[in-house]
């Protein structure tokens, strides 16, 4: 942990390691005519959850003085468009898992930074300082 801190004018490095990734679909369905009609799908989502590990490690002596972890998600979600002139129900959906039809997920950076704030607004401040 020296070497990392060596060229630096830093007193403290912050270790993010991933523990986690898994990418999620689900979709909202509705009756249009009440419940003699079937559900058809409006709206579908894809999601990504990220587990993140943090340390806050004291380079002078390579002390890691914090530990922290968690996970987030956040979901990108499409209206649904007609597939061949129809809506599909979630019986359809599920059947034919036609993974086109739904958002690509979010990037695994836009949750890891969203994540590592909410986890970096735990640390006990104030943090000990040490002289370098």
């Amino acid at each position: 942990m020296r070497r990392w801190g060596r060229d630096v004018d830093a007193a403290y490095l912050l270790v993010v390691r991933v523990t986690d990734d898994d990418v999620m679909h689900g979709f909202t369905a509705r009756r249009d005519g009440g419940a003699a009609t079937p559900r058809r799908i409006v709206a579908r989502s894809t999601g990504r959850r990220l587990g993140l590990r943090l340390a806050l490690v004291r380079l002078r002596d390579s002390e890691t003085v914090w530990v922290g972890s968690g996970t987030g998600e956040l979901w990108e979600t499409r209206t649904a468009g007609m597939n061949n002139g129809r809506l599909l129900t979630p019986e359809d959906d599920l059947r034919d898992a036609d993974l086109s039809l739904y958002p690509p997920p979010p990037h695994p950076a836009n949750v890891s930074v969203r994540l590592t704030r909410g986890l970096l607004a735990r640390v006990p401040w104030p943090v000990e300082i040490q002289p370098n």
